[in-house]
């Protein structure tokens, strides 16, 4: 099993995920939500190519939808770096990825 780890930026967009959604769904609901982003983002160390290339953003760039969030990333020798977890409606371009 290949491991995926979280740039700081990443890790922060995650407590910001947390926060809206815990004020918006509650506890079980954001449990369940932050779990299977958690499982998405294994899937993408397991298979990093299942992403598309976003080449256009930064080099070695790829990303997956997974609700209403977009999880950038780049394979690396370990299995993943998760460089951001951006909401759907947020610019990538707007927005430093590591």
């Amino acid at each position: 099993m290949s491991r995926f780890r979280f740039t700081r930026r990443a890790e922060g967009d995650l407590v910001s995920i947390r926060i809206h959604a815990l004020k918006t769904w509650g506890a079980e609901q954001t449990i369940r939500y932050v779990a299977d982003l958690r499982a998405c983002c294994q899937m993408l160390a397991d298979n990093p190519e299942a992403g598309r290339a976003c080449e256009d953003i930064r080099r070695g760039l790829r990303r997956m939808e997974h609700g209403r969030h977009v999880i950038f990333y780049r394979p690396d020798a370990e299995g993943i770096l998760i460089s951001r977890v951006l909401h759907q409606r947020m610019l990538p371009r707007r927005y430093p990825i590591d």
